[in-house]
């Protein structure tokens, strides 16, 4: 009995498929499943290939959504274009995978491992990242997302659609989001140092008490965090700690900065220790006799922000907008703030009697 090809596939007869049981070969929808096979543009939506071996096969453009992939191993495998919108990838080995242009939408990736795994421009709405290692998600649309409490240092997330997407106390140290899509984003108690945000859009995104100060084993490491040139307008940095940050040329129209610190000084907040007690939550800053560059906010458009009770002391506000900013209770100096610049107004002339 010969095996034979039918449009492109190998099927092999029944009368061997206890040979390929044993090792870990078997049959689907007519296509062998196998190390190294050709899948490319295969139909197996709905399928069971739990624990199925599949490392390097060439599954591109191939139908796999509603797929059980339970601990399969698809090291290195090539999914680009895949359909694998509600499949089950949980504790499935996808490390070194390509899934550039994959669709994932609402699959399970929970405890899926995602080393060196190539997501660009994949789209992976409403999928939940917990548990996963991913790094390179250059362009990938990760709308509504959930990378709560993730660990994605370095990764690169530039040029990414993340429109509402959950990074909640995520470590995004050193995260490349340049010109990334975060509009109404939830970032609260992120770790953001080093981060580089220039030119992406955070309109509206939630970023109270989050922290760019970093401090692994004792150690203070310095990395400054871009938002230069970055679309911030009505976004919430209301108790933030912002010392390392640039807002250069950024517009922050309408933002939210109360109790945010943007000073240099090594002992934030200081001067306004009876309000600051009162609130629960805020960036644990242990600076010693360190001291800190300060928060760069020249040519920023703060026009209508709300700045109320923040720490602005040798900040850099050289060309920044400030109409109709509110200041009430600020910690600053005169040298930062000139009562003209506050108010956008020059100042009335004094009369003699």
């Amino acid at each position: 009995m010969q095996n034979r090809l039918v449009n492109s596939y190998l099927f092999i007869p029944m009368m061997i498929l206890v040979c390929i049981g044993c090792s870990q070969k078997r049959i689907v929808n007519g296509y062998l499943i196998a190390p190294e096979v050709n899948l490319v543009k295969a139909k197996l939506s709905g399928t069971n290939l739990q624990r199925a071996d599949l490392r390097l096969a060439d599954m591109r453009q191939a139908q796999l959504d509603g797929v059980d992939l339970r601990h399969s191993k698809l090291t290195g495998a090539n999914l680009s274009g895949a359909n694998l919108n509600g499949a089950n990838l949980n504790g499935a080995n996808l490390n070194q995978a390509n899934l550039s242009g994959a669709i994932l939408n609402g699959a399970n990736l929970e405890k899926t491992s995602l080393r060196k795994t190539n997501l660009s421009n994949a789209i992976l709405v409403g999928v939940d990242l917990r548990g996963t290692k991913a790094y390179n998600l250059r362009g990938a649309n990760l709308t509504g997302a959930n990378l709560t409490s993730m660990s994605l240092r370095g990764a690169d997330l530039s040029q990414a659609i993340m429109s509402g997407s959950l990074l909640i106390q995520t470590d995004l140290t050193g995260v490349n989001f340049s010109s990334a899509q975060l509009e109404g984003a939830y970032l609260r108690g992120a770790l953001i140092g080093g981060a580089n945000f220039s030119n992406a859009d955070l309109s509206g995104a939630k970023l109270e008490k989050v922290s760019t100060y970093v401090q692994p084993k004792g150690k203070i490491t310095v990395g400054i965090t871009s938002f230069n040139n970055a679309k911030l307008a009505g976004a919430n940095l209301s108790y933030a700690y912002l010392s390392w940050a640039s807002f250069n040329g950024a517009d922050m129209k309408g933002a939210k900065l109360r109790y945010a610190c943007l000073s240099n000084s090594s002992k934030p907040w200081q001067g306004m220790n009876d309000i600051m007690k009162g609130i629960k939550g805020l960036p644990k800053v242990r600076l010693g006799n360190f001291r800190p560059p300060g928060a760069s906010v020249s040519n920023t458009d703060l026009t209508g922000a709300d700045l109320s009770y923040s720490d602005l002391r040798n900040v850099n506000l050289t060309g920044a907008k400030l109409r109709g900013a509110k200041m009430i209770g600020i910690l600053s100096n005169y040298e930062t703030l000139l009562p003209e610049v506050i108010l956008d107004k020059r100042p009335k002339k004094e009369t003699r009697e």
